[in-house]
């Protein structure tokens, strides 16, 4: 419990107070800014101002543990389809940088 204490201490994300649904309700996929958050389960979040039990690990470290309070930037519900095109956009975006690596400067 102290390192899940830890984690939550140093993930608090201030976000605005505008969401999509309700503030309670636990979104399977959170995007905040340009990061995705997925849902990890419900926690005693009040010693940290959050504004829900709700907490998220942070896509790409499975270990991290973030609660959300009120700040100034948007929170937003995304679902498994916006998260797909994400992640397919990404990959896209690698594969064809990695391609123009091989190219010679006579046929880029």
């Amino acid at each position: 419990k102290t390192s899940m204490k830890r984690l939550l201490t140093l993930g608090v994300v201030l976000i605005s107070s505008f969401s999509i649904g309700s503030e309670d309700e636990c979104c399977k996929l959170k995007s905040v800014g340009e990061h995705l958050y997925h849902y990890t389960g419900l926690d005693d979040t009040s010693e940290y101002s959050c504004i829900s039990e709700c907490t998220y690990s942070k896509h790409g470290e499975p270990d991290s543990k973030y609660c959300f309070k009120n700040g100034n930037q948007k929170a937003v519900c995304e679902d498994d389809d916006v998260k797909l095109l994400h992640q397919l956009y990404s990959g896209l975006s690698s594969l064809h940088s990695h391609l123009k690596s091989l190219l010679t400067p006579e046929q880029a």
